[in-house]
């Protein structure tokens, strides 16, 4: 099997480097990521995790080829969302709507692909700064969250200083696939900028000999995949709360507004599942929750909320039998 989980990575690597993260309510080691060599199956990649961190592990990001492979040698699956996927080969075009935005983006500037160096690392690094959630917790190990040697990186830049706009990275899954990593927009880019840079690089990337696209994960949907009976989770409940959970902390990750614009160039929807053996326990998806920082985010959020509430209001809360009846 040539696919990997979400962010694993190819490279000229001759042998499998694991990223992992001890999870410690369930004693789970979350593997992150991985850099694989670009001849290595799944399966051999799986052996060798065996031999280096035995039976009690967590894969979270795998599509249902690898989940249905992992729950044969005994693992739970969950699934926590979709994945867009684009087939190079056969797009054609897109909806006139996005061509429109396309075409006005293009008219602040253009896209190029950046070498990695530490100036360009910076310029990412001052990019994600100025993105609306700048000044928010980042996430860990839910993606490549820098640019780095497993990563390329396309940018959108404008005028004559060249600002960058927006940013994309993304690495090889396959010899013909690649998956984004951080997708990145300054604040006060305009309308169309981030559509044109994702159309430059699917250009750019079909050009190559690339076939597939990966969009990502958004996370806490499931109705858009294809195939949307979850025949392989073990546990539908698991399921259920963490999509409830996910609508109920909407205001602090608008998964939902990701969903809506990596739905405007039609990719194909597919399920993407959580992994864990012995046993996917509810501490371990508590422990991905909180190592992932997804807790830090909600928690600010809710506080950020809370100090926009008018103090006569929060007195009135804060002690409800001081009002009349």
């Amino acid at each position: 099997m040539e696919l990997l989980p979400l962010s694993w990575s190819r490279s000229e690597t001759n042998h499998t480097k694991f990223k992992t993260v001890e999870l410690p309510m369930s004693g789970l080691s979350w593997v992150h990521t991985a850099e694989v060599p670009n001849d290595a199956s799944f399966e051999e990649i799986y052996e060798g995790l065996l031999l280096k961190h035995g039976d009690d592990c967590l894969i979270r990001g795998c599509g249902p080829e690898i989940a249905r492979y992992l729950k044969e040698k005994g693992f739970d699956a969950v699934r926590t969302g979709a994945e867009g996927v684009i087939d190079l080969t056969t797009v054609k075009g897109f909806r006139p709507s996005v061509r429109e935005l396309v075409r006005r983006g293009l008219r602040q500037g253009g896209i190029a692909e950046v070498e990695l160096n530490d100036a360009n690392r910076k310029k990412v690094s001052e990019l994600s700064a100025r993105t609306a959630y700048g000044n928010k917790p980042r996430f860990n190990y839910l993606f490549l969250s820098e640019f780095e040697r497993t990563t390329r990186c396309f940018v959108f830049a404008a005028g004559r200083q060249e600002k960058w706009l927006g940013a994309l990275t993304i690495s090889a899954t396959s010899g013909s696939g690649v998956h984004t990593e951080m997708i990145l927009r300054d604040r006060t880019a305009p309308p169309g900028v981030m559509e044109a840079l994702f159309v430059g690089v699917m250009d750019i990337l079909r050009g190559e000999g690339f076939e597939n696209f990966s969009l990502g994960e958004v996370p806490f949907v499931a109705n858009h995949a294809s195939g949307s009976a979850d025949i392989l989770s073990t546990s539908s409940l698991k399921e259920k709360l963490l999509m409830r959970s996910g609508r109920m902390l909407k205001f602090a990750f608008d998964y939902a507004g990701l969903l809506r614009f990596k739905d405007k160039f039609n990719p194909e929807w597919r399920p993407v599942y959580i992994c864990a053996a012995p046993a996917l326990t509810y501490s371990a998806l508590a422990d991905v929750f909180f190592v992932s920082r997804y807790f830090d985010l909600t928690r600010r959020e809710m506080a950020s909320a809370i100090r926009k509430v008018p103090p006569a209001i929060l007195s009135k809360l804060s002690n409800p039998f001081s009002a009349r009846i």
